[in-house]
């Protein structure tokens, strides 16, 4: 569930249901949220390298095991009744993507901006990271990679802004070869 306010609203009931078992948890921790991120010197360009990643793997793979039911949308109902019919694999694009906040893209300030409002929303522990699983060049990827971890790791290591609790973990979902880690910053793999 990428948008803020269900994945908030999952971070209440969990937190509600944790104090019952005895445990006192702050919204967001022990929680992880999984995103796709796309750098660009401009939103287009980031976009391009959505639809040629995170877009095309969900389309031709992972909706077809109902992973894309998490993105529907107010009007998806009407058209696509919960339960009774899915939403068609032609729906799975990059606007969707981005408008339900699974990717975040475009330019630095762009992607930052998101995952303010997400840390500020969500508060989440960890933070998952869906690379591109071989999709995109190598090289595309650790730049990727290098600019996420100057610009967006970097911030939240230095504590930029109050919303960045001491909880924050990164993690980067493998690759096909089983390679990937959890780290406090992705500089750290490359």
């Amino acid at each position: 569930m990428p948008q803020p306010p269900v994945v908030r609203k999952f971070g209440r009931a969990y937190q509600e249901e944790s104090r019952k078992a005895g445990r006192n948890l702050k919204l967001g921790e022990s929680i992880g949220v999984l995103h796709a991120v796309y750098f660009g010197d401009d939103k287009a360009q980031a976009r391009k390298l959505g639809s040629e990643g995170i877009s095309l793997v969900f389309k031709k793979v992972f909706h077809h095991f109902g992973f894309s039911e998490a993105w529907r949308e107010e009007g998806d109902e009407a058209r696509y009744p919960k339960g009774k019919v899915p939403i068609p694999e032609s729906e799975i694009t990059i606007d969707r993507i981005e408008r339900v906040k699974f990717a975040y893209t475009g330019t630095v300030a762009d992607v930052r901006s998101e995952f303010d409002a997400m840390v500020e929303n969500v508060h989440p522990e960890w933070f998952v990271w869906l690379g591109d699983q071989g999709l995109l060049p190598l090289d595309t990827v650790k730049q990727q990679i290098r600019t996420f971890g100057k610009e967006i790791s970097a911030a939240v290591s230095r504590g930029d802004g109050a919303i960045y609790g001491e909880l924050f973990r990164f993690c980067l979902v493998p690759d096909a070869a089983g390679r990937g880690a959890s780290v406090s910053s992705p500089l750290g793999l490359l």
